[in-house]
């Protein structure tokens, strides 16, 4: 019983009420990033995030869509999600037009029946593979035609580190290889006889070779990064040069060739279902957590059409995203507690052993009743960065 489980953390309970000296904290200041940090309030109970670019974004991945509603409506809903996400800051995968990449992937299994699970089970392994085609693969050939490649992490050649990559499919075997940045691993392919070459991009407007990842795609056109700046430009053809600059004509193949299981896996499934369904809600999120081991958002069609102000809609869920989405490479987080943006903590927090307990307030008929729902019990230790957290749920 419960019992047993605090017994685990050397934690006791007692029916005995226990009186206590309180005081009153003062209210956190959150504090978000940007070029001009700004402080959010509190309006009508609920923080308001208009205008704020998130403290630490975290970037979203790869994503597949699992759309259970029967409106077809969960294309419209994530254009304008990730529309609120970039203005908090968050990246969204590049190198591809927006609409084009949501349509794509919008896996409609309204023809599933999602009353039982293996229906829902069905829905969420076709949007996953739908997803690897989509973004590992690129069977569609959206990344071809735009002359770019999806940008991910993948583990170093060596398996000792985790490194950015961009991603360069072969249709025809359906296999990977991968661009690293030129301090990581300058190579990206050989010809026969061994000679190492990098893939590079020439444009029109600039005569010197521009590497892969100072070039980019998004709904307006090509972009090169020079000092600093993304200068628009007219994309002319890929071609190879040695470790000396110069160009390589032979025929070549990759240097690196990657597997799944060494790309930084689907980071998201956005789940769309028709209403408040606790079936679908509950059986979606086993799905994400224990049989496809990709992390969830479900929301629901009938609470998004009824939303009067679907900004702030998103950018609650874009807050959520950002925590779902941290990890040791962004070590993402939506605020600061302070003015100092290096401390991401409550500084009391720091002054002594605390328990927060969240308290859920009940509106009966008559009366209103307070009950203890949750323990989140932090731990301080050696370090102000780390903190141990136990949940238990009553």
């Amino acid at each position: 019983g419960g019992a047993d489980i605090l017994g685990q953390f050397n934690l006791h309970s007692s029916k005995t009420p226990l009186t206590l000296r309180a005081k009153v904290l003062p209210e956190p200041k959150l504090m978000f990033g940007g070029d001009r940090p700004l402080a959010t309030r509190i309006e009508n109970g609920s923080w308001n995030m208009r205008g704020t670019i998130f403290s630490k974004p975290s970037d979203l991945g790869a994503f597949a869509v699992v759309d259970l509603s029967s409106r077809k409506s969960a294309n419209k809903y994530l254009e304008k999600l990730f529309e609120i996400m970039k203005k908090h800051g968050m990246q969204i995968p590049s190198g591809i037009n927006t609409r084009t990449m949501i349509g794509e992937l919008c896996n409609n299994a309204s023809q599933c029946n999602t009353r039982e699970a293996s229906g829902i089970h069905k829905a969420f392994n076709d949007a996953i593979i739908k997803a690897k085609n989509f973004f590992w693969y690129d069977t569609s050939g959206n990344f071809e035609r735009n002359r770019t490649w999806f940008k991910t992490k993948c583990y170093s050649p060596d398996g000792s580190k985790i490194c950015d990559c961009l991603i360069m499919p072969d249709h025809k075997q359906k296999r990977m290889g991968a661009i690293l940045k030129s301090t990581e691993h300058p190579v990206t392919h050989h010809t026969a006889n061994g000679k190492e070459a990098r893939i590079m991009v020439r444009v029109r407007e600039n005569e010197q070779p521009i590497d892969p990842f100072d070039f980019s795609f998004d709904d307006r056109g090509h972009y090169v990064l020079i000092g600093g700046q993304q200068q628009r430009v007219t994309f002319d053809s890929f071609f190879y040069q040695d470790i000396n600059g110069q160009p390589v004509t032979e025929n070549v193949e990759f240097e690196i060739i990657l597997d799944e299981s060494q790309i930084f896996p689907i980071s998201m499934a956005f789940v769309y279902i028709n209403k408040n369904d606790t079936h679908e809600y509950s059986v979606a999120k086993m799905m994400g957590q224990f049989v496809f081991s990709v992390p969830t958002q479900v929301v629901c069609d009938e609470k998004y059409q009824s939303q009067r102000n679907v900004d702030q809609f998103c950018s609650n869920i874009a807050l959520k995203l950002n925590t779902k989405l941290m990890n040791s490479s962004n070590d993402g987080r939506a605020w600061s507690t302070g003015e100092d943006p290096n401390y991401s903590h409550i500084e009391w927090l720091d002054e002594a052993p605390t328990m927060v307990i969240g308290i859920d307030v009940h509106h009966g008929k008559f009366l209103i009743i307070f009950s203890v729902r949750s323990y989140s019990i932090s731990q301080q230790n050696l370090s102000f960065s780390f903190r141990n957290f136990v949940q238990f749920n009553t």
